[in-house]
């Protein structure tokens, strides 16, 4: 018997506050702030996330962030209180570094650079309450403490979320030299992204990094963008960012073999299907200019081979040659790996008709591909990285998980159009 569930009993103004999107905010803001710390360190100089604070960075002259986000809140002394005892304490243990509060607050005017020795001993000192009397916080250090820590000690005024924004991704358009349009919708939230993954290590060594890790991570093509990442930035963008970054792979040249894996199913069967016929078409001299140097695609199919056979009759009802190494009887991997045979238009180079537009093989048929020692140029995988994916290819995979097959069409049709 079916019960509907209470309803959810309505929120106290207390409880309405209780919300995590400040929190979110805050870490959102720390880890943006690490990624400009990062891409500005020099060879050969560190940063940890959460080490001593939020963000510790070691240099010839080495400093330690603790990084606060008051979005609706205005600059005070108490707001900041718990943030600058905890400094504190780190200076008073001997360590002597600069000492940094990046902070912004979204109401009211801008924080000071210093705080003198009275402003310290006031931010402090806890006000008297019903319940607990006046704490003198600052009587726990010695005076001397004190007046070395305001030496070392300093506040940066920082942007809000957005702008915060804006700014990581300037800098990251600049250090892989690529357009700040680009910077935003494929880098910035991979960079955050792999800065949290950093944070989350529970050994603090792991925690250290350099300028040069994340531009590798940056420029891993093996790393997939991800769903979330999609969402943030917009689907449109995304596609349309994706497709051009791919073109400075050189998967817009026909003249190399280029190759698509992904998973066939029932509910992606016709999409597939559409996909095929887009990259027979990327072969066709009629449709498009293209040269007798142009070679055909292959697809490669993970899923049941009853899945695998529509696709293939989808191209036969078409019209559409393609070579799949006969593998439906005694699958030949030297016929599938075999040139295609072109013909040009008279004394030029244009393509007018190729033997095949397209190969098309399953998953299964790859083991005896790989003996003959063939390899792909290029591959984009739209499912897990197996380890024979890379033998499959001269070059690094190209991973683009959360990606679907109507998607992949698009992408593609933005780099070989």
């Amino acid at each position: 018997m079916n019960t509907n569930p209470p309803a959810l009993p309505p929120l106290s103004f207390r409880q309405v506050r209780r919300s995590a999107g400040s929190t979110i905010a805050g870490y959102q803001y720390q880890f943006e702030r690490s990624v400009v710390e990062l891409l500005g360190l020099e060879s050969g100089h560190k940063l940890r996330i959460e080490g001593v604070e939020d963000i510790d960075i070691w240099t010839e002259s080495p400093s330690v962030v603790q990084v606060k986000y008051f979005e609706a809140q205005k600059w005070s002394l108490p707001a900041v209180r718990d943030a600058v005892h905890e400094l504190l304490k780190s200076f008073a243990s001997g360590l002597i570094v600069t000492y940094v509060l990046y902070i912004h607050c979204g109401i009211g005017n801008s924080p000071p650079e210093r705080l003198s020795l009275d402003e310290l001993k006031q931010c402090l000192t806890k006000s008297a309450g019903k319940k607990h009397p006046q704490e003198l916080i600052y009587k726990n250090f010695d005076e001397g403490d004190l007046r070395a820590f305001i030496d070392h000690f300093e506040i940066r005024c920082g942007p809000s979320l957005e702008e915060q924004r804006h700014i990581t991704a300037s800098a990251i358009s600049a250090a892989l030299q690529c357009s700040e349009d680009e910077a935003e919708a494929l880098h910035r939230m991979r960079a955050v992204q792999f800065l949290h993954e950093i944070a989350t290590n529970k050994d603090g060594n792991q925690r250290d990094l350099t300028r040069d890790d994340l531009l590798k991570r940056l420029s891993d093509r093996e790393v997939f963008y991800n769903r979330w990442h999609k969402e943030v930035v917009g689907r449109d963008r995304f596609i349309s960012a994706i497709s051009k970054k791919l073109k400075t792979t050189g998967l817009n040249r026909s003249s190399i073999d280029r190759g698509v894996l992904l998973q066939v199913t029932d509910e992606n069967l016709t999409s597939v299907c559409r996909l095929a016929a887009e990259l027979a078409q990327d072969m066709d001299g009629t449709a498009k200019r293209r040269t007798t140097s142009a070679k055909p695609w292959t697809l490669v199919l993970r899923g049941d081979d009853h899945l695998v056979t529509v696709v293939k009759r989808s191209l036969i009802e078409t019209g559409v040659p393609f070579n799949d190494g006969f593998e439906t009887l005694q699958f030949s991997p030297d016929l599938f790996i075999k040139p295609v045979i072109v013909n040009g238009s008279g004394k030029t180079d244009r393509l007018i008709k190729a033997s095949y537009l397209i190969r098309i093989v399953n998953e299964k048929s790859i083991e005896r591909i790989l003996e003959t020692g063939y390899k792909l140029a290029q591959l984009i995988v739209l499912t897990d990285l197996d380890n024979w994916h890379t033998e499959l290819v001269r070059d690094k995979p190209i991973q683009l998980r959360e990606v679907d097959v109507d998607e992949i069409i698009q992408i593609l049709r933005g780099i070989t159009t």
